[in-house]
């Protein structure tokens, strides 16, 4: 049987499983049942599924999730009878009788083997834990199965018993419900070696009499079914209770051998104190019985806690001696037992610590004058006990003798009662012997009563001061090459100068033996202090030059010799300032007329020139001329003679017929030799311009595009077959373009200009210049309100407005383009088929007499129209006009002012097939939006749109104060482009149309 929340699932027989709804334990009802055709024994709940072990069918599944309804989900036939089950994860472990099978369940539907073990009795229990499976064999006893790997169980260990029913296994024991024999208890821990541990035989016993069939154990009871026995309910905390754990600490961790505090080793157990223990432990470490009471070393020691006691403690008494010894150590080790763990699994280590005096030794300072007042003062220290009065021995040796060099020392000083210190004095004799340092060594001798702690030698140095000590200084410690002062070293001696003393120094620095006087440079050099003189004079006298050159120095060092000390270790040193100026590099920045220069001549400029050759790298990079299209590149060094004040680069310049803007590259001096660049002025740049500039009257030389006349003199200006721009100066000038597609301006003055072949263009500020385009198609780009039919102008046939003043321009007799500027324009065609484009602004527009092309542009514009002009046979056209902002101004024929149409609209659309018959249908109907004809009246116009292919179209139809067509008069304009929405057919406000 199982229970599994409010259902008891029973294995019922031969009635199959039963599910027995246990809500109310007091009234348990059935739920449902499932036959399994067979003899039903065990059963384990899973999730939705019932295991049921049959006895004669093996494992059936069974589908529980509707428990009044169970239903089979999947079978597996055992190879005997299923007399146990136990599910675990995705295998259900069966015991089969002759077999013990793993049946792999993770598709209950279709169950499969795993794997199998032949037991050796008749397996009839199972219980799984871990890794392990425990099966129950009637006849074999207890089976330990490794099924680690589901696929290949392995025996791991086994206990043998004539009879063994049910297993439980709870913590380290295996429960064994053993008939006949009641309850066995075996002791699992390690499962390759079970053992015997306890019994329980039922009384009384016999067939039919305390036959254990299954046990339980739930707590530290084992309940147990026997056959005619009831229950029997047993107390196993002595198997299920957990055993003590014992940890061990020492404290202090350390003491004095000699002191009053011991080393106190406490035993702590955790669980039941209920009961007295005995605990096992071993003594080891660096000490032995004769330092401490309490214990001794050795194995097998045992403490044992009270009853009732959470501790247990050993203390540990040092023993005091005298001996010089190290520290030592007293270390505890638990050792396994009955009844406990051990907790503290490291040795517990206690430490008794040596506490006979330690002598240290010290000298300061380490050295003094022999004739000095210091003295060496030895300072003997002692660590430990200081209450009694102490004698320390020591060695005396050293290069000093003892009772000559200083005062009479002994071998030995006493340490008074409780001082921690003890000094020896070594006062130095003063002599006036020349003679090497000395050293007075002492050396701790070693004594039962003390340990030695300063082990080696300790040496004082008497430091003998009767040799002078030479000192060196240089002043001044720089002077000007070409100046009057020198360099003045000065040798000076302490001591005694009674005599001549010679000094060896040596030579060093960067300056040579051409660059002073005095002395040369090298090694092996002396000087001699005169008998009783402190100082002696080396003196330096630089050479004067006149080549730039880095300052340099002279360096002198002392070096040792014999009767003196070296004073000043250091090198001295004294410069030489240069004082002669850099020679300085700067590169001039030029203009090269392309067509007529091929070279481009940089000149470098030579500042303070040396007698030194000179070399300086150079290189182009361009800025907005093309390398190797408008000049070469190069790169290279500049070699500039000795004393020369110039040298020159040449850059060749390349041509071309283009007339473009000028054109720069750079010329960048790098990396000087024998001089420095001057830093504002290492870069030239070359521009390369088309354009010749001259003061006299001058003709373009061939491959040079354009030309300036400068200065203030009536000069003139001829250019060749190329494109030229020639330029005028503030006087009167005359331009003469010559061949090619030319550009004069002619400046300020009354010019002449004269664009001979090709297409000119003139640019002018006034209206009193003599123009003559000769031929081609010219223009004039006027700053002022211009006239083509200027008696001054000839040949010209464009007009250009430039600037931004509201300035007119008019055509003349020949076929014209005018074009506005940004301002607001008055452009008026004249004769001729003429092109006016307003541009911005404003413009007003008239094409004048024949067939005109109007182009207002941006703004807001106005059309005028005369009457007599834009007829329909010769029709103007507008090609941007702006329904709602661009307005028709409308003329008389002789040119006077007129009022706008008394009535606007527009026409039905037409599909006549020329322009004549459109303005007839117009004539006769010109309100699209009213049935019936409605005549274009007196002083009317109207609009009409034609779809006719070759005319189609827009267009305006004005007639005059006379009625009906009048075809050498009445106006068609032709708006082959606009802007905004075309009105509807009717009635159209003449005011948003007409001025």
């Amino acid at each position: 049987m199982q229970v599994v929340g409010n259902y008891a699932y029973l294995a019922d027989g031969y009635s199959g499983l039963q599910i027995i709804n246990i809500s109310n334990p007091a009234a348990p009802t059935l739920t449902g049942f499932y036959d399994t055709l067979g003899v039903a024994n065990a059963v384990k709940v899973v999730g939705n599924y019932a295991y049921v072990a049959d006895v004669t069918n093996g494992l059936q599944i069974i589908n529980i999730s509707n428990p009044s309804a169970p239903t089979l989900a999947g079978s597996y036939y055992t190879s005997n009878v299923a007399w146990e089950v136990q599910v675990v994860g995705s295998y259900a472990y069966v015991a089969a009788g002759d077999s013990f099978e793993i049946v792999n369940i993770s598709n209950p539907f279709v169950p499969t083997l795993a794997g199998f073990y032949q037991p050796s009795g008749f397996a009839c229990g199972v219980q799984v834990v871990g890794n392990y499976a425990y099966v129950a064999e009637n006849t074999g006893g207890l089976q330990i199965l490794n099924i680690s790997n589901p696929f290949a169980p392995t025996l791991a260990g086994s206990y043998s018993s004539p009879l063994v029913v049910g297993v439980q296994v709870v913590g380290n024991y295996a429960y064994l419900a053993s008939g006949f024999l009641g309850l066995q208890i075996i002791n699992i821990s390690n499962p390759a070696a079970p053992t015997f541990t306890d019994i329980y035989d039922p009384t009384p016993s016999g067939p039919g009499y305390g036959y254990t069939n299954e046990v339980q154990v739930v707590g530290n009871y084992a309940y147990l079914a026997e056959g005619n026995g009831g229950l029997k309910i047993l107390d196993v905390s002595e198997f299920t209770s957990s055993s003590a754990t014992v940890n061990l600490a020492v404290t202090p961790t350390s003491v004095t051998e000699d002191g009053t505090t011991n080393l106190v080793y406490t035993f702590t157990r955790t669980g039941s104190i209920t009961s007295a223990l005995a605990v096992n432990y071993n003594i080891a470490g660096t000490a032995d019985s004769t330092d401490y009471t309490g214990a001794t070393p050795g194995t097998g020691k045992t403490i044992t806690f009270a009853a009732g006691s959470a501790t247990a403690t050993l203390t540990i008494n040092p023993t005091a001696d005298t001996t010089i010894e190290a520290n030592e150590t007293v270390a505890l080790t638990l050792a396994t037992g009955t009844g406990y763990t051990v907790g503290t699994t490291t040795a517990v280590t206690g430490t008794i610590i040596n506490d006979d005096p330690i002598i240290t030794l010290a000298v300061s300072p380490a050295s003094v004058l022999e004739d000095g007042t210091p003295n060496l003062i030895y300072t003997f220290t002692r660590t430990g006990v200081t209450t009694n009065a102490l004698t320390v021995n020591y060695g005396i040796t050293g290069t000093a003798t003892n009772g000559i060099d200083y005062a009479t020392i002994g071998t030995s000083v006493t340490f008074a009662a409780n001082s921690a210190t003890a000094i020896v004095t070594v006062n130095p004799t003063a002599d006036t012997t020349i003679e090497a340092n000395e050293t007075v060594v002492l050396t701790l001798a070693t004594s039962t009563s003390y340990t030695v702690g300063t082990t080696t030698a300790v040496t004082g140095t008497i430091t003998n001061d009767d040799f002078p000590s030479i000192t060196l200084t240089v002043s001044a410690a720089s002077v000007l090459e070409n100046g009057t002062p020198n360099l003045v070293y000065t040798f000076t001696r302490t001591g005694t100068t009674t005599n001549a003393l010679t000094v060896n120094y040596g030579i060093t620095g960067t300056a040579t033996a051409t660059d002073y006087t005095g002395a040369t440079p090298g090694t092996g050099k002396t000087i001699t202090f005169a008998a009783n003189s402190a100082t002696a004079i080396l003196t330096i006298n630089p050479t004067a030059d006149v080549i730039f050159e880095a300052n340099e120095t002279v360096a002198l060092t002392l070096v040792a010799g014999t009767n003196y000390t070296i004073g000043t270790t250091a090198t001295v040193t004294g410069t030489i300032t240069n004082d002669d100026a850099q020679a300085l590099l700067s590169i001039n920045n030029i203009i090269v007329i392309e067509g007529q220069n091929t070279q481009a001549l940089l000149t470098v400029n030579v500042a303070n020139p040396k007698p030194q050759t000179i070399t300086v790298n150079y290189s182009t990079s361009p800025i907005d001329a093309t390398a190797n299209t408008d000049y070469t590149s190069q790169t290279g060094t500049l070699t500039i003679p000795a004393n020369s004040t110039t040298a020159t680069i040449s850059i060749p310049i390349l041509n071309d017929n283009l007339n473009e803007a000028n054109e720069s590259f750079i010329v960048t001096l790098t990396n000087p030799v024998n001089a420095a660049l001057d830093s504002d002025n290492s870069i030239g740049e070359v521009t390369i311009t088309d354009t010749l500039p001259t003061s006299i009257t001058r003709t373009l030389p061939a491959n040079v595009e354009n030309l300036t006349l400068t200065g203030t003199t009536a000069i003139n200006g001829t250019g060749n077959a190329l494109a030229n721009i020639i330029t005028g100066n503030t006087a009167n000038n005359i331009l003469d373009g010559g061949d090619g597609n030319d550009v004069l301006n002619g400046g300020a003055g009354i010019d002449t200009l004269i664009g001979g072949l090709g297409n000119d263009s003139f640019v002018v500020d006034t209206v009193t210049d003599l123009i003559d385009g000769g031929v081609g198609i010219d223009t004039i780009q006027s700053s002022v309100t211009f006239s083509l039919a200027n008696a001054l102008v000839s040949n010209v046939e464009n007009l250009t407005l430039s600037g931004t003043a509201d300035i007119s321009g008019t055509g003349n007799v020949f076929v014209n383009t005018i074009t506005g500027n940004t301002g607001n324009n008055i452009l008026d065609g004249g004769t001729g088929n003429d092109i006016l484009s307003g541009g911005t602004g404003n413009d007003t527009l008239n094409g004048g007499i024949d067939k005109d092309a109007l182009t207002g542009g941006t703004g807001i514009d106005t059309f005028v129209f005369q009457f007599g002009q834009s007829l329909v046979s010769n029709s103007d056209r507008i090609t941007d006009f702006g329904f709602g902002t661009d307005k028709i101004d409308l003329l008389t024929q002789t040119g006077l002012a007129v009022n706008a149409p008394t009535n606007f609209s527009r026409a039905a659309d037409s599909i006549a097939t020329t322009l004549q018959n459109v303005v007839n249908s117009v004539f006769t109907d010109a309100n699209g939006a009213i049935t019936g004809n409605q005549v274009l009246e007196v002083n009317s116009a109207a609009l009409v749109q034609v779809t006719t292919a070759g005319i189609a179209g827009t267009y305006l139809i004005i007639n005059d104060g006379t009625a009906g067509l009048q075809s050498s008069n009445d106006l068609l304009v032709n708006i082959t482009g606009y802007s905004g929405t075309i009105p509807a057919l009717g009635a159209i406000s003449v005011n948003s149309f007409f001025v």
